[in-house]
């Protein structure tokens, strides 16, 4: 429950092209994720930016959400890259389509 609360309160007012994963588990992130990158195409985004945080809340400072969430986007084919002016994003670059 409280996930969906954390989902829910930090996106609320996001844009379609904005998806915050913060207090997400690995497996909500993922799932948030693609439907992120779903809805960013039906309204024509050109660009997802995905917040996953620098992972400083996890256990021992290693980032989770940041990996899995970028595995995912590889296995789906979506371009992507870490956003250069913040570590804790990860930008999907939706008018290429997948490859």
């Amino acid at each position: 429950m409280a996930s969906k609360w954390f989902f829910a309160e930090n996106n609320e007012d996001n844009g379609h092209d904005v998806v915050d994963l913060h207090g997400q588990s690995v497996r909500e992130a993922i799932k948030h994720t693609g439907r992120a990158t779903v809805n960013a195409v039906r309204w024509g985004e050109e660009t997802l930016t995905i917040i996953v945080g620098k992972g400083q809340h996890s256990d021992n400072g290693v980032a989770r959400l940041k990996p899995a969430v970028k595995q995912y986007l590889r296995t789906q084919g979506w371009l992507h890259q870490n956003d250069p002016t913040n570590a804790g994003r990860i930008v999907v670059d939706l008018s290429a389509g997948r490859q």
